[in-house]
């Protein structure tokens, strides 16, 4: 039992040092809606991992910002499309950050966000794309956005495969004890030898 012990505690270890994963923090330029972004992505991701947000790069620009404030209704002839426009001052910034399952499971997660510096609040891509600077920075980064499992996490799930078809062996060793082991070892040795022999 002791060896059990001491492979559970190198186990334990390993996947300790395995799930240290590193804490971002927004770029000292960005402190006039870095925070405003941290608190946007704390509210609407699920699994979001608390302050693991980095702005890998960003752009502020006076824009065009174009909302549909009411739809039209399909069903009816007029026109009940509600639109409002207005220059603001905006930022884009392209940014990662950590999501974590269970505990145990990390993602890197990469976006684009929008914010109205001006209004305060938060913007989708239609509401800004018309403005040429942000379009070119939106192709830039579009191709590039999605989301993976850290390297820890992977190397974790290989390690808790591999001790659920050690485990079973591990227990048969302790409670057969080496020598029983070891002679059923020689058995098959000599089974095969005398296969061997007779052919």
């Amino acid at each position: 039992m002791r060896y059990m012990s001491i492979f559970f505690a190198v186990i334990v270890f390993a996947a300790g040092c395995l799930l240290q994963s590193p804490v971002f923090a927004a770029d000292e330029g960005t402190s006039a809606f870095g925070n405003q972004m941290e608190d946007q992505l704390q509210k609407t991701v699920h699994y979001y991992d608390s302050e693991s947000m980095t702005i890998k790069d960003y752009i502020t620009v006076k824009g065009h910002v174009v909302k549909v404030i009411k739809a039209d209704d399909p069903d009816t002839e007029a026109n009940e499309e509600t639109i409002e426009e207005y220059d603001s001052n905006l930022a884009i910034a392209y940014v990662e950050y950590q999501q974590v399952r269970d505990s145990l499971f990390y993602f890197t997660k990469t976006e684009l966000l929008f914010y109205d510096i001006d209004k305060d609040e938060f913007l989708t891509s239609g509401n800004v794309l018309t403005n040429k600077e942000i379009k070119v920075f939106f192709d830039k980064y579009v191709m590039e956005m999605g989301k993976h499992m850290n390297r820890s996490s992977e190397i974790l799930i290989i390690v808790l495969l591999a001790l659920a078809f050690l485990i079973p062996f591990l227990i048969m060793l302790v409670k057969s004890g080496p020598r029983t082991l070891q002679n059923r070892l020689q058995g098959v040795h000599q089974h095969t030898d005398s296969k061997t022999k007779h052919t």
